[in-house]
């Protein structure tokens, strides 16, 4: 019998269209409908969906966490305060839900404590009795650039799959539904530029590991002196460790890692030797093949170099939806300080609820002390899409309210950061407004509220097309071009807000160590209430796709992006930290309230199955790298 695991991926960056029919589907990324001859039987396969009742969320309770002007400011959740007040009433759903499972035989393991959310395994005729009879239709797909096969269902008409669900009860408790209708991102990594061409000598005792020094690349001296950052070892106060791991970063499986390469960023850039430690030995076969290391290595390398003395652990989920309910079970000993996302999703309308469901668990988890950072995007402000039609959207997490995102500049030194466009540039950064996270759907955006409606009124004549409420993005910039990257213990030129976001986890975990090893949350209403100590970027813009013409503006064409002014702007957000003071006034507004012990750590239950194989640690502080599987990279 043929089993396909339906995990938890994140689509494409491309527009969804009708595929079979009248059939449609979320953004397919290149996965093709088989022939009618092998689709034979597709319902009696085996399927594995996550399912994940609706939790329960107070919006304004978890912002004061956040706003330094409220008494409650950062004053965490313990583990159990987090749970218990998100799955508070979710009894009678629970047993609603166990109840239709066993009645269509379908195969239950929680996943959560408080059994919030599970692993449904079924065939898929069974898994499709939980939505309304002929809404759904299943289909096996493949890939020119994989030899997976996968089994995805379409829809019938336009909509929210939760919507679609059957018992009405149920309806009302199912907070996401996900590997069911997103497909899985197969992408070929970016291809990386030589700089310059050297031998690839794998032995570290005979290769060279040159550095590059020059004014128009990223290099580790470069970040410190347009930032300020200190070039030396992280300095912890003794008395005061860090409560858990420091940093979590996602990649794809499907690449591989080198700490060769890291040890020869090391020794080019005289930097402490920091070490890569954890399960990363499994993608770790010190052979980058084509672009296969490109993004591990340009994440590990950054974060040691702005990270001094921490170690990296490498560690491995298959998805953004698995690990947020990996986290939703993490100790506070377990919990990372900060979460850098270098993938993204294209908004959908298709699981729309389930985007909202996952932002408010991350907001959760900021409430717990997390803080997290997210890419924009490469490919300006239509993520890619072809044309200069009115074709705008923005990448999930980056347009979560929780997340800090962060967009991309060009510029090497303080002062002279512009707005990355591929025009010159390789990559286009990501911006705009979401049509999903507003106060609509619940979410308070009163910390951008000011900012987003004075760049709205000067650049009326440019937004049209979006909704007046939505979430504005990015939050923050930094340099997201000509990054130096060890790969085959070369030089290689690396390019994207994937380099944006890390950088600027790195330094503030960096900060975080520094100040008693405090935990911050989420950071976005100190980034707007103190964006006079950013630097300003008023040039460029992030219209185009990142791979096309240019769109001009005109009688008869319009930007399809923003263009950077005084002030947050779509394209910029509130700026840099590329500023005389640099690092120091980050650390100041970061810093600027006084910061509480974190709650005494409380271990979740045994019910927290995903967890307790994933954390060896050689040392307290870690800088964590996690996994994901067929994501779209950023």
């Amino acid at each position: 019998m043929r089993r396909f695991v339906l995990a938890v991926v994140l689509p494409s960056f491309m527009a969804g269209s009708a595929v079979k029919g009248n059939l449609l589907g979320p953004p397919r990324n290149g996965w093709e409908i088989l022939p009618d001859e092998n689709q034979t039987g597709v319902e009696e396969d085996d399927i594995v969906i996550t399912v994940g009742l609706k939790t329960n969320h107070d919006e304004q309770a978890l912002w004061n966490k956040f706003d330094p002007n409220h008494a409650d400011f950062r004053n965490f959740h313990s583990f159990e305060e987090s749970r218990q007040k998100a799955t508070e009433g979710l009894e009678n759903c629970t047993s609603l839900f166990l109840s239709e499972a066993e009645t269509l035989e379908l195969a239950v393991t929680n996943m959560t404590k408080h059994s919030e959310y599970f692993s449904v395994e079924g065939k898929g005729r069974d898994i499709l009795g939980l939505f309304a009879n002929e809404t759904l239709t299943l289909f096996r797909f493949a890939h020119n650039d994989s030899d997976e096969v996968i089994v995805r269902a379409l829809f019938r008409e336009e909509g929210d799959l939760l919507d679609l669900i059957e018992n009405s009860e149920l309806r009302e408790c199912m907070g996401l539904v996900l590997g069911l209708v997103n497909f899985p991102l197969v992408r070929r990594p970016p291809v990386r530029r030589a700089y310059p061409t050297e031998n690839s000598n794998r032995n570290l005792q005979t290769q060279t590991c040159s550095r590059v020094d020059s004014p128009n690349y990223i290099t580790p001296d470069v970040l410190f002196s347009m930032y300020k950052v200190p070039d030396a070892e992280v300095s912890i106060p003794g008395d005061m460790p860090p409560s858990g791991p420091v940093m979590a970063v996602y990649e794809g499986t499907s690449v591989n890692v080198a700490e060769i390469d890291l040890k020869c960023f090391n020794i080019a850039y005289s930097l402490l030797d920091d070490s890569l430690t954890g399960d990363y030995e499994k993608y770790d076969v010190n052979l980058c093949g084509p672009n296969s290391c490109n993004e591990p290595n340009l994440d590990v390398q950054y974060l040691s170099a702005m990270n001094q003395g921490i170690d990296v652990s490498y560690q491995a989920y298959d998805s953004i939806g698995d690990m947020i309910v990996a986290a939703l079970s993490w100790s506070e000993s377990e919990l990372p300080f900060v979460m850098s996302i270098s993938w993204g999703e294209e908004e959908s309308p298709y699981y729309a609820s389930s985007m909202i469901q996952q932002c408010k668990e991350i907001g959760t988890l900021s409430a717990r002390g997390m803080t997290f950072f997210a890419s924009t995007g490469d490919q300006g402000a239509t993520n890619g899409r072809n044309g200069c039609g009115n074709t705008y959207n923005v990448n999930f997490p980056a347009s979560c309210p929780y997340v800090t995102a962060v967009g991309a500049t060009t510029g090497f030194s303080a002062g002279d950061e512009v707005v990355c466009n591929s025009h010159p540039s390789v990559i286009t950064t990501g911006g705009g407004f979401s049509t999903i996270f507003n106060e609509g759907a619940g979410f308070n955006l009163d910390f951008q509220k000011g900012q987003v409606e004075a760049y709205r009124d000067k650049m009326s004549s440019s937004l049209e097309g979006f909704p007046p409420s939505g979430r504005g993005l990015p939050d923050i910039s930094a340099p997201g071009t000509n990054y130096i990257v060890k790969i085959d213990s070369s030089n290689a030129v690396l390019d994207g807000t994937s380099a944006s976001s890390p950088v600027m986890a790195g330094i503030t975990a960096r900060i975080m160590l520094e100040n008693n090893s405090s935990r911050l949350g989420c950071i976005n209403h100190v980034l707007y209430q103190n964006e006079s100590i950013f630097f300003d970027v008023i040039e460029g813009q992030n219209s185009g796709d990142g791979k096309t013409a240019y769109c001009p503006p005109g009688a008869n064409s319009r930007y399809m992006g923003f263009a950077a002014t005084s002030g947050w702007d779509a394209a910029s957000g509130v700026g840099t930290i590329g500023t005389p003071d640099g690092y120091a006034s980050y650390e100041a507004v970061l810093t600027s309230s006084s910061l509480p012990a974190f709650p005494p750590t409380q271990a979740p239950s045994a019910a927290s199955n995903l967890v307790p194989s994933l954390f060896r640690f050689s040392r307290t502080t870690l800088i964590f790298v996690f996994l994901i599987h067929t994501l779209g990279k950023i």
